[in-house]
Order: structure tokens, then C-alpha cells, then sequence
């Protein structure tokens, strides 16, 4: 039987924290260079909660490392999980392509559409083809953005 690696232990510090974990870290803080926070995963994060991490990034010259479920997307903060899978396990490499996106896109467009269509009640199919086509016309820009952005990932990955 081999021996388990030795780890080390992540202490971590929340509002129900003694003060004299609070006090301990507050003196390591004043001896460190550069701060780095690192927010934990989170489905609320208020406007107000950025702002003071926006205020304290530029008042402490800190570094925000964040994932991809902090829920804080801000120009100032380094996504480094996703960075660091991208790189190490794709080699840069994208799951998909645009051409399949699209290709997937559309065949859930056309199979729905054949799946309305057998739809017996002939005034209800013209009405959910009309609603298809007015809500289609009005989301127009939102999905021609999604398109580009699709197609925009090729062009990006070629340079």
C-alpha cells in the first residue's frame, strides 16, 4: 500500500470567521505584493458586490482569478480555469466547428418544423408557423449577432 501525497489545506475565510483568523490574514495581506481573490462560485452576485470588487481591484492592485460559474464577467478579471483546460487538453483546438454548429442549428430547425406540419388541427399548425416567423423577424438581430459570433470563432482560431 502506497502512501496518499502530502496536501495542503485550504483554510477558508467567510463572514462567520473568528476575528483573530480575520486579524491573521490582515497582517499576511499587509506583507504581500499583490493581492489575488479568487471568488467562489456563485449564482447572486449583485451589482453592488462588483462595484466593490471593481473599487478594491483598483484601489489594492489585486488580480481577480475567477471560473467559469463566478458569475462575475468583468474586463479586469483572469478566467483561469477554462484557459487552462483549453490549453492543456484541447491544445487550442475547438469541439466544434461553425460549419457543425450551424448544421446542428438548423436540423433541429427543419425536424421541428417537419414535426409541426403532422400537426392535424390545420388553423393551430398556421398559427404556430406564423408566431415561428414573427417571433424569427423580431429576434432577427439577436440571431444574426449569434451567427457572426459563431462564424467569429473560426475566423479567430485561423489567425
Amino acid at each position: 500500500m502506497s502512501e496518499l501525497p502530502q496536501v495542503k489545506k485550504v483554510e477558508r475565510v467567510c463572514l462567520e470567521s473568528d476575528s483573530e483568523i480575520w486579524e491573521q490574514y490582515v497582517e499576511k495581506l499587509k506583507t504581500a505584493k499583490r493581492i489575488l481573490i479568487t471568488p467562489g462560485q456563485n449564482s447572486s452576485v449583485s451589482e453592488k458586490l462588483k462595484k466593490s470588487i471593481r473599487s478594491f481591484f483598483e484601489k489594492y492592485n489585486s488580480a481577480i482569478a475567477i471560473d467559469y460559474m463566478s458569475n462575475i464577467d468583468e474586463d479586469y478579471a483572469i478566467n483561469i480555469f477554462m484557459k487552462r483546460i483549453c490549453k492543456t487538453c484541447m491544445n487550442g483546438e475547438r469541439i466544434y466547428s461553425p460549419k457543425v454548429l450551424l448544421g446542428i442549428t438548423l436540423l433541429f430547425i427543419v425536424s421541428g418544423s417537419m414535426f409541426l406540419f403532422t400537426y392535424s388541427f390545420r388553423i393551430l399548425r398556421y398559427l404556430l408557423v406564423g408566431l415561428w416567423i414573427v417571433l424569427a423577424f423580431i429576434k432577427r438581430s439577436v440571431i444574426l449577432e449569434k451567427i457572426k459570433a459563431i462564424l467569429g470563432v473560426k475566423r479567430g482560431s485561423d489567425k
